[in-house]
């Protein structure tokens, strides 16, 4: 989801969405518009269940072509590295 009036939440978003289009064709998957919910835009994606995980992980490992977005240094501390 994504508040089109907060500055922080359409770049990170447009982060996000740099480095899901370089894995999406991967994990043959796309992501589509579902339209606004009150003030939020609302995004979604279709994966097999057992591409989750790795889904996760490619996300995770390197920025897209816009960097990385707001919540990288919490995510990375939440991270559990095998």
């Amino acid at each position: 989801m994504e508040n089109p009036a907060n500055p922080v939440d359409v770049a990170d978003m447009a982060k996000f969405k740099s480095r899901f289009k370089e894995l999406a064709t991967r994990f043959n998957t796309s992501l589509k518009f579902e339209g606004m919910q009150g003030t939020f835009k609302v995004h979604t994606f279709l994966i097999k269940p057992q591409d989750v995980d790795a889904l996760a992980t490619a996300l995770t490992e390197k920025p897209g072509e816009l960097g990385w977005g707001s919540m990288h240094d919490l995510i990375s501390k939440l991270t559990v590295k095998s």
